[in-house]
C-alpha cells in the first residue's frame, strides 16, 4: 500500500539533515501576511497540528484562531523522534545537574538554521508576516522554546512552550531572562502549560514496575512547580510579555501534547483573529 500524505503538506530538505514540512492556508493572505507556526518534532506531532490548524481556522468566529502557516522541523525518519539528534539540537550543553550520556550543545546552530535558512525558506513559498512568527514546542523542545525567548528575545514573536524541561538547564534560563532586552515594542506572548501528574505518579502508575524510581525523578526534575515559577520569573523579568500558564488536570507528559498544542495555538493566534470578532 501507498504511504499517506498529508494534504498541501510539502517537505523540503535543508542541509545539515533536516526537513521542512511546510503547509500553507488556501484562504487569501491577509494583508501583513500569514503568521507562521513552527513547530519542533515535527514527526511526532504535525498532522495533529495541521488539523487543529485547519478545523479551528474554519470556524474562525467560535474558535478565534485565523489561518497560519505550519512550518514544521522534521527529520529523515520514520519515527516520531530522533532522540539523538533533538538532544543536540535543542540543547546549549548538558544538564546542569543530571549525568548525560548523548551529544549536546547544538542549540545556536539549530538556531541559526531556523533564522537563516528555514525562514527565507517560507518567505519563498507564500506571503508571511514577519511580525508573526511563533514557535512551539514540547519537552526539551519546549525548554528549547524558552530559551530562545531568554537569549534572542528579536527571533519569534509568540512561544508556546509544553511540559517544557526547565530542570535541563535552570540556572541558563534564569540569567537570560534576568538579562533579556525586548526590541522597541515588543509584546511576547507566551504559553506556558504542564500536566498534573508531571511531578508525581498518575493514580493508574502507582503500581508500574519501577515506579518508585519514576516518582522520584519527576520529584526532582519538578515539572510543575518549574513551569509555575517560570511565570512568575517572566511577569517580572519580562513585564510587556502576555504570559498564560496553565496546569491541565488528568494529563501527564506525554498526553500534554495533543492538548497543549490545540491550548497554545489559540492563545499564540488570537489576536489575528480579532478582525472576525467585530
Amino acid at each position: 500500500m501507498p504511504p499517506v500524505s498529508l494534504s498541501g503538506t510539502q517537505v523540503f530538505d535543508i542541509p545539515g539533515g533536516w526537513q521542512l514540512w511546510l503547509a500553507v492556508p488556501e484562504t487569501p493572505p491577509p494583508e501583513p501576511g500569514f503568521p507562521v507556526v513552527w513547530l519542533l518534532d515535527a514527526n511526532a506531532c504535525f498532522g495533529t497540528a495541521l488539523e487543529t490548524l485547519r478545523m479551528a481556522s474554519a470556524r474562525q468566529k467560535v474558535t478565534r484562531m485565523a489561518p497560519a502557516i505550519l512550518a514544521g522541523i522534521a527529520y529523515p525518519t520514520d519515527g516520531g523522534f530522533d532522540r539523538a539528534r533533538r538532544g543536540f539540537d535543542y540543547t546549549a550543553g548538558p544538564p546542569a545537574a543530571e549525568p548525560h550520556r548523548g551529544t549536546a550543545g547544538g542549540r545556536d546552530g539549530f538556531r541559526d538554521m531556523l533564522r537563516d535558512v528555514a525562514r527565507p525558506l517560507v518567505a519563498g513559498q507564500a506571503p508571511i508576516d514577519p511580525a508573526r512568527q511563533v514557535i512551539i514546542g514540547h519537552s526539551l523542545a519546549g525548554n528549547l522554546v524558552l530559551d530562545l525567548l531568554a537569549h534572542d528575545t528579536a527571533l519569534f514573536s509568540g512561544y508556546g512552550a509544553l511540559s517544557p524541561s526547565i530542570w535541563w538547564d535552570r540556572p541558563r534560563l534564569l540569567r537570560g531572562l534576568s538579562n533579556a532586552i525586548l526590541p522597541a515594542g515588543a509584546r511576547p506572548d507566551v504559553f506556558l502549560a504542564v500536566g498534573e501528574w508531571e511531578e508525581g505518579l498518575a493514580p493508574w502508575e502507582a503500581g508500574l514496575p519501577g515506579a518508585e524510581d519514576i516518582a522520584a525523578r519527576r520529584r526532582r526534575r519538578a515539572m510543575v512547580s518549574n513551569l509555575r515559577d517560570m511565570a512568575t520569573t517572566l511577569g517580572s523579568c519580562l513585564p510587556q510579555a502576555r504570559v498564560q500558564a496553565e496546569t491541565c488536570p488528568g494529563e501527564t507528559h506525554a498526553s500534554m501534547l495533543p492538548l497543549g498544542l490545540m491550548r497554545s495555538l489559540r492563545f499564540l493566534l488570537a489576536s489575528d483573529a480579532q478582525m472576525f470578532l467585530e
